[in-house]
């Protein structure tokens, strides 16, 4: 049988439809995971992927191998999940969270302190990272909930997702900026500017992309964004005060900046959307994951 990382190798790829980006979310070398996609093709027997020239997809034969190998990772996650279950208790040991950057504040830190009340002995892990491919790491088991950005909600047997919140993305940009004079500007002319931003995954990418008109110089244009990436506002927010910058996130991101006077809004046409989603496996939850789940729906919901 496949091992553990091969049978990740081959399902990560055919969500990520690229050689690299797979990699990456696995913590693996290009060598390495190479190595693992050809130890699944050689115990296959058969040629899982095409590589075309600007994605991997898998080849008939091999979406069905893989849509197998999924089932397979799924009832391992499940199994790892009730043999945990069992040793922790279902009212105590570890909740496992992923979030992005954006929703620590407002949406995790209220979910939790309530949980810890109900539960006093269950112990949280918090993972805070756009990086997160909150999808893939659900189905291997690796998290129990997620929150945080889903440019698309997708279905997927056995993930439930609800979308708490839908935003729109502000740019702000420190006093004397060009953008701050008139406006409203469209994209194209924001993203002259060098931007400061969390990570932004593929999606993200694809949908600034279309905004932009879709074509080869949009594509140009998004593969240099951005100038500054990183997780922590707090770090972008220091490197904001060089007026060649802009930066774009949640007004709340801003707010004390906003208030000073040492941030202004930039006056945009039209709206980005950011749909804040709550995610989960719907098979076998904890009572301690069902509660915080309802605290985080339920605060949508009032």
């Amino acid at each position: 049988m496949l091992n553990h990382k091969a049978l990740s190798a081959v399902i990560t790829l055919m969500e990520c439809e690229s050689f690299q980006e797979a990699a990456t979310i696995l913590k693996m070398s290009p060598a390495a995971f190479s190595r693992h996609i050809k130890a699944a093709e050689d115990y296959a027997g058969f040629r899982l992927f095409m590589r075309g020239r600007t994605a991997v997809r898998p080849t008939g034969p091999g979406e069905v191998f893989i849509r197998h190998a999924q089932n397979l990772h799924r009832a391992i996650a499940r199994f790892d999940q009730a043999t945990h279950q069992i040793q922790q208790g279902a009212q105590g040991g570890l909740l496992r969270v992923a979030c992005g950057p954006l929703t620590t504040l407002t949406l995790i830190a209220p979910a939790l302190r309530e949980a810890s009340r109900r539960f006093p002995s269950l112990r949280f892990r918090v993972h805070v990272r756009a990086t997160f491919e909150p999808m893939l790491a659900l189905k291997r088991g690796e998290i129990d909930l997620f929150v945080g950005d889903l440019t698309h909600t997708p279905l997927i047997d056995g993930i439930e997702v609800r979308v708490v919140e839908k935003r729109s993305v502000i740019f702000v940009a420190a006093p004397g900026h060009p953008l701050l004079r008139g406006g409203p500007y469209g994209l194209p002319e924001i993203l002259r500017f060098p931007l400061l931003s969390p990570f932004l995954h593929r999606h993200w990418r694809n949908t600034v992309t279309k905004a932009l008109g879709d074509d080869e110089t949009a594509k140009r244009l998004v593969e240099r964004i951005p100038a500054v990436e990183c997780d922590d506002y707090a770090l972008l927010l220091d490197l904001i005060d060089d007026s060649t910058y802009v930066c774009g996130g949640m007004r709340e991101n801003f707010a004390e900046g906003l208030a000073s006077g040492k941030l202004h809004e930039i006056n945009v046409a039209g709206q980005i959307p950011w749909n804040i989603s709550v995610v989960r496996q719907n098979q076998e939850v904890s009572d301690a994951l069902e509660a915080v789940w309802a605290s985080l729906v339920g605060r949508h919901d009032q």
